[in-house]
């Protein structure tokens, strides 16, 4: 799959502030693991925490769901370091990824940088947003909002 560029960033950024209200998203991240038939004597590396055998499927999406990067293949039970462990991880943690300058968001005198959003199972970076934790806390309408 070709990398994807600023310009084209910036577009999805834009279906994302038009389709779903979120400003300076360029893309969305998610896993799922695929289930799968193991062959015997296998061992544990394909079994994951929800007692199932499978290997891990990782995509990158813009607004429209349009697969952007896709990365497979890691076994079912690495679901935590998977994401560290890609290439588009290497790419946004050196700053190769190529982001779109920081804008001013709609309404405000705040410039803000291009971010990606993920589930719960991404660690919060200043270029990747996630849901805010709910355990064990009372959530406010702002907060149930934006999960």
């Amino acid at each position: 799959m070709p990398f994807p560029t600023a310009e084209f960033l910036e577009n999805s950024a834009k279906d994302y502030q038009h389709f779903w209200n979120f400003s300076n998203c360029v893309t969305s991240i998610d896993g799922k693991h695929v289930h799968i038939k193991c062959r015997k004597l296998s061992g544990s590396r394909y079994f994951n925490y929800k007692g199932l055998f499978s290997v891990i499927i990782q995509g990158l999406v813009d607004a429209r769901y349009k697969f952007l990067s896709v990365n497979v293949g890691a076994y079912g039970k690495v679901t935590v370091v998977f994401f560290s462990q890609s290439n588009l991880y290497e790419h946004l943690e050196s700053g190769s990824f190529p982001f779109p300058h920081p804008k001013w968001t709609p309404g405000t005198t705040t410039k803000l940088p291009y971010v990606i959003l993920g589930d719960h199972g991404y660690p919060l970076k200043d270029y990747l947003m996630c849901p805010y934790s709910t355990d064990n806390a009372a959530v406010c309408r702002e907060i149930e909002v934006y999960n």
